[in-house]
């Protein structure tokens, strides 16, 4: 079954009740997680949070690919993409961990989640999709929103402040790494499309 099949099928199955709950804790614990981040950065500094959190990743990753039967080290000719990924990731988190030294959590949360403009606008470059006014008319009213949510003045913005905030928004628009490993090492991965 090509993995388009089997991504349409799963789409028309609802969701059964431990999906929901699994999706809210998802969505909490990565709400909490700059909050996590900033929380700590007095006693642990924000690159080796970074490695503990990676660290930590790891088993979890090596045991799903386990199970799932997925060989992880092939020669298969992703070595390339996966490195270039990796490395946009890391980078990724020097810069939302960098900029958490400078700015509020707050205002990370909302500048971070500027990703899907950058994922938007990436699509149109990398892939070639167009958006309908619909989906611009929601960008548009999420970008209001990110503008009305900072746009109030506040005493305590100086410029490391808004240098931070211009570290977290490069990392939001990072996740557009994806775009590019799918338009030049095509998307999905073939081991998404296993059983």
């Amino acid at each position: 079954m090509s993995s388009n099949r089997l991504l349409a099928k799963s789409a028309e199955r609802p969701l059964s009740a431990g999906a929901i709950a699994l999706m809210l804790m998802l969505c909490l614990s990565w709400g909490f997680n700059q909050v996590a981040v900033k929380l700590a950065l007095p006693d642990i500094p924000p690159l080796l949070q970074a490695t503990i959190r990676s660290a930590g990743a790891l088993p979890v990753l090596l045991l799903i690919a386990r199970f799932r039967g997925v060989t992880l080290f092939a020669s298969d000719g992703t070595l390339a993409a996966g490195l270039f990924a990796g490395l946009l990731f890391g980078l990724e988190f020097i810069l939302i961990y960098r900029g958490l030294l400078l700015t509020s959590a707050s205002r990370a949360v909302v500048f971070l989640y500027t990703a899907p403009f950058f994922v938007a606008l990436g699509s149109y470059q990398f892939l070639g999709e167009r958006l309908r006014a619909l989906q611009w008319l929601g960008l548009g009213l999420s970008f209001a929103g990110v503008a009305l949510a900072i746009g109030v003045p506040q005493t305590n913005v100086d410029a490391n402040v808004l240098l931070g905030d211009l570290l977290i928004v490069g990392g939001g628009a990072l996740p557009t790494r994806w775009l590019y490993r799918s338009r030049f090492w095509g998307w999905p991965p073939s081991f998404l499309a296993k059983p």
